[in-house]
Formats: structure tokens, sequence, C-alpha cells
């Protein structure tokens, strides 16, 4: 997972996992953003596999900053994020941007 930091937006682009193992780094960096009053990307294309807990995460950081009036952007899905967010319905709850 790499993070990068700049005055409006930051970005963080996921490694090949997004699972329980990773998501306290990725909530703690969404945190920091939020706190900031800055707007988030996360980068997708590597993930190859992604479990409840990641797809939770990602949820519920859609659903944090929408009302903070921050936007949110999940850019260049893989396979993967796709799969698992259609597995368990939440395709329709989140906008993912293809890149």
């Amino acid at each position: 997972m790499q993070f990068k930091e700049t005055t409006k937006t930051n970005t963080v682009t996921l490694a090949e996992a997004l699972t329980a193992y990773e998501a306290p780094q990725l909530k703690e960096f969404m945190s920091k953003t939020l706190d900031d009053g800055k707007d988030l990307t996360i980068e997708c294309a590597d993930v190859t596999t992604v479990d409840t807990v990641g797809c939770q995460l990602l949820l519920s950081c859609s659903i944090t900053f929408t009302p903070a009036q921050r936007t949110l952007k999940i850019t260049a899905p893989s396979e993967s994020i796709y799969n698992a967010f259609s597995r368990l319905g939440l395709h329709q709850l989140t906008e993912i941007v293809e890149n």
C-alpha cells in the first residue's frame, strides 16, 4: 500500500490484497484524510485478493465521506474488486470509476 498526500487530495494505491490484515492501515489513512479536510482517491488496479472486511472498509469510506462533503473516488478497479462487490451486492451502493 502506497500513500501520497497533496494539498487537496490524498491518494492510496492498494497492493495485491485488501483484507482484514490491510484494513487498519487504510482506515487510519482515511481518518487522517477526513481530519485534514481532504478528498481521497483509492486506486485498486493491483488488487487480486479482497475479503468482506476490505469491501466493508471501501463501503464505509464511501458512506463516511459523503456527509463530510468530501469526495471519495475508487478508481481502476481490478476484476477481484468488481467480483467481490457484485457477490456481496455492494456494487449498487458505491461509485467505482474506471481509468
